[in-house]
């Protein structure tokens, strides 16, 4: 599959990474400066990379044509970009010299002293990155805002059990109303912020002799915390020959949240 990274991280709280357009970093009193951090996906292999640098007051007090020196970081590890000039904007697609951006993007992600250092819901871990900039002979206070941030990468992943794709598998297979001996699962893809995904090697290892009916009395349209008690009645049968029994049966409510388990009472079983 493949994304799009156009964002800088603005701060994290709960860890929940909020983002912003642009990003700002001002030298120290040694010429130094890190920051305009962002995160990719560790394992992703970037197809492009762009950025530019706007509001540049960062330059050499005494070499009119030197601005700052730029490099990328992750983590511990540094990758040199080059010298900028001494300009007050910095498109990277003017540069007499192109800024190898996408092969140092490439070099840190496949480093192996990188590692993710955050993990997000599904498990995933993502790398941060940060530009660094120095200029020893301009001043402390001086700056520049990173703009335009926009990288494409192509990314793998496996999805299996620890993920709940089986249980998804086994929902969709109860909820088939078409008959046969196969049901249809469809998958549903969503993102808010574009980017596509290509699934293949598919492998699902399945077995008859287990059925499970479900229904829930009156068919409301919806479950909510008003103190009402629903009641949901569910059958399940296991088939001799499978050399199984059936152990235990509970109820999984899904939201767009998540899973929870509901509070049960009065349960009784129909084997």
């Amino acid at each position: 599959m493949f994304g799009r990274q156009t964002n800088f991280i603005l701060n994290k709280v709960d860890n929940i990474n909020y983002a912003a357009d642009d990003a700002s970093m001002t030298l120290n009193v040694n010429g130094d400066a890190e920051g305009a951090f962002f995160m990719l996906p560790a394992g992703a292999e970037i197809s492009s990379a762009d950025v530019s640098f706007d509001d540049i007051t960062i330059r050499s007090n005494s070499n009119p044509g030197e601005g700052f020196a730029l490099s990328l970081m992750a983590g511990s590890q540094t990758v040199v970009l080059g010298d900028m000039p001494n300009r007050s904007t910095i498109i990277t697609e003017a540069l007499s010299t192109p800024l190898e951006f996408k092969d140092a993007l490439n070099s840190l992600l496949t480093n192996p002293s990188v590692a993710g250092n955050h993990q997000d819901e599904f498990g995933r871990y993502w790398v941060t990155l940060r530009f660094a900039v120095s200029s020893p002979n301009s001043s402390s206070g001086t700056s520049l805002n990173v703009i335009g941030l926009d990288i494409v990468y192509n990314y793998s992943t496996t999805i299996n059990t620890l993920d709940g794709f089986d249980i998804e598998l086994n929902q969709g297979i109860a909820l088939w109303t078409g008959g046969g001996a196969n049901a249809r699962v469809p998958i549903a893809v969503h993102s808010d912020t574009g980017g596509g995904v290509e699934f293949s090697g598919l492998s699902v290892s399945s077995s008859t002799g287990y059925s499970n009916t479900l229904s829930v009395t009156g068919n409301p349209a919806g479950l909510y915390p008003n103190g009402e008690i629903y009641e949901v009645i569910t059958t399940h049968a296991v088939d001799p020959l499978t050399g199984t029994a059936l152990s235990e049966a509970w109820v999984t409510l899904e939201i767009s949240s998540g899973l929870h388990q509901a509070h049960l009472v009065g349960l009784h079983a129909i084997l």
